[in-house]
């Protein structure tokens, strides 16, 4: 973790207990995380003085030093896991003229039992004045995919985009032929004789049909009709 205080627990113990500040924009995180390779039991936090926040007792979370990791500890903290607090936000910190900085010390024990302690300093003083960088996480991606999912699930022939190919489009228009001939068929003898003397081509079956091809522009421009196709 980048600008990590780790509460070292010497030479050829790799187990690190880390805490530190982790602006977010305007927005203010606490992350704990064990950057050593080892398990790290019994994670104890001794601050110099109570942490206190603009979402504190008002907030449905309580105050901070009352969550059980701060108040009992942490009983395991596997290497590369890592715990993320709210802490507080910027513009609102600093009107209440709350502390900035914060002095701590992080304890726990290796899986042989020889117990560590470091002192470490958690200072927000050093990021004001900077720019915040918004960062774009898995959860924003996966509110982008849900609302194009639920964009393609009200597509249909009626609304949204239509992709028609060249193969749809002669599919299309051979269903109007095929459905052009079944109705003259169906037709009583004298119908049948009177339509004989005016033969139906595929044009003429093809010029009752909504969907056409997208040479329809181009056809007319040339001179053709909008439903010929090419030789």
């Amino acid at each position: 973790m980048d600008g990590a205080l780790r509460a070292v627990c010497g030479p050829g113990t790799p187990a690190a207990a880390a805490v530190d500040f982790h602006p977010w924009g305007t927005l203010i995180e606490l992350k704990i995380k064990n950057t050593g390779a080892t398990l790290a039991r019994d994670v104890q936090f001794d601050f110099d003085e109570p942490l206190v926040t603009t979402h504190g007792a008002d907030s449905a979370r309580g105050s901070l030093m009352d969550l059980s990791l701060f108040k009992n500890g942490i009983p395991a903290l596997v290497p590369g896991k890592e715990i993320t607090l709210f802490f507080d936000q910027f513009p609102a910190r600093i009107e209440a003229n709350l502390p900035m900085t914060y002095k701590l010390k992080v304890s726990y024990e290796s899986p042989f039992g020889k117990r560590y302690s470091e002192p470490t300093v958690l200072d927000l003083q050093m990021y004001v004045g900077t720019v915040g960088i918004t960062q774009h996480g898995l959860h924003d991606i996966y509110n982008q995919l849900k609302t194009m999912t639920d964009m393609l699930k009200r597509w249909s022939d009626f609304e949204g985009l239509k992709v028609l190919t060249r193969s749809d489009i002669k599919r299309r228009n051979d269903g109007c032929v095929r459905s052009g001939i079944r109705t003259r068929q169906r037709r009583r003898p004298t119908e049948r004789f009177q339509s004989s003397r005016r033969p139906r081509t595929r044009r003429s079956l093809l010029s009752q049909c909504s969907v056409v091809s997208p040479e329809k522009g181009l056809a007319q421009k040339n001179g053709l009709h909008p439903l010929s196709t090419p030789a």
